[in-house]
């Protein structure tokens, strides 16, 4: 083989080998945002994760406004980043101080995204004020759809994507994903819904997300006050509660992160739920 011909085929080689270096030694973030706290994890590899860095940002106390609570969390990570420069992708995760999830009943079209949208925007509509601008431009997510079950929906509003895609945009990152945080522990541990009925109990603050199940499928979803000083968890009822240094006491209903040591907040097991 002539020298042209060698230098035509390693140089490409070489440019191969080099991308897939870059993609697997790349670091990359995963930031959960909720109303009072950024949570943040920093990873490298894709076949051999290791986890470099977490880290929890406490926000200023708000009004209940998603665009100015947004606001505040990206000024915050902001001054995390100025130490720590990141050029990779970030999958950013929403809590559900910015996401309005609904159970769409069981109908025929529900397959139909328009269909959906339509129904979701019309119960939306009986449970927020008619002031409220918030989620009256919002972006429609949707589960997979399952022939006699009801379909879940979550709502954020399109200012948060935006905001959240500009951001990227201007630190030359690359988004991977913008998930509810409801679907990010459902996808994570589906595993343990997948073949029979029952509840996961989903944590966020004050807030205890009930989502019962019927192999594989969201069938109702309701939310409940919930304190955190209950270190014994007082719903005998549920299946899995997630996360699971919440309360103690658990045993096998704790769906537990890997990555997660004694003494992190809590805040944390979002962030890092499903990563290692």
């Amino acid at each position: 083989m002539s020298r042209s011909l060698t230098k035509l085929v390693v140089q490409p080689a070489r440019r191969i080998a080099a991308l897939l270096e870059r993609y697997r030694r790349g670091d990359r973030l995963r930031i959960y945002i909720a109303r009072d706290v950024i949570a943040i994890s920093r990873t490298r590899g894709r076949f051999r994760t290791e986890l470099r860095e977490k880290a929890v940002i406490p926000l200023p106390s708000t009004p209940h406004d998603s665009a100015r609570n947004i606001s505040e969390a990206l000024r915050a990570l902001t001054a995390w980043l100025h130490d720590r420069p990141h050029l990779g992708p970030v999958e950013w995760i929403i809590g559900s101080d910015h996401v309005r999830y609904l159970t769409l009943p069981w109908d025929e079209q529900l397959s139909s995204k328009a269909f959906c949208h339509t129904l979701a925007k019309a119960l939306l509509s009986r449970q927020i004020d008619g002031n409220d601008t918030t989620f009256s431009s919002a972006l429609l997510r949707l589960a997979p759809v399952s022939y006699g079950h009801p379909r879940l929906a979550a709502w954020i509003p399109d200012r948060v994507v935006h905001t959240l895609l500009a951001f990227s945009n201007g630190c030359g990152w690359r988004t991977t994903k913008i998930t509810p945080v409801l679907a990010v522990v459902w996808d994570s541990f589906f595993d343990h819904f997948r073949k029979g009925e029952g509840v996961l109990a989903l944590i966020e603050g004050e807030r205890l997300y009930r989502a019962s199940y019927d192999r594989g499928n969201i069938v109702e979803l309701t939310v409940r006050p919930f304190r955190n000083t209950d270190r014994r968890f007082p719903h005998s009822d549920v299946d899995f509660v997630f996360p699971a240094n919440s309360v103690e006491g658990l045993g096998s209903k704790a769906l537990k992160v890997q990555g997660m040591v004694s003494g992190d907040d809590l805040h944390m097991a979002y962030a890092l739920c499903g990563v290692l």
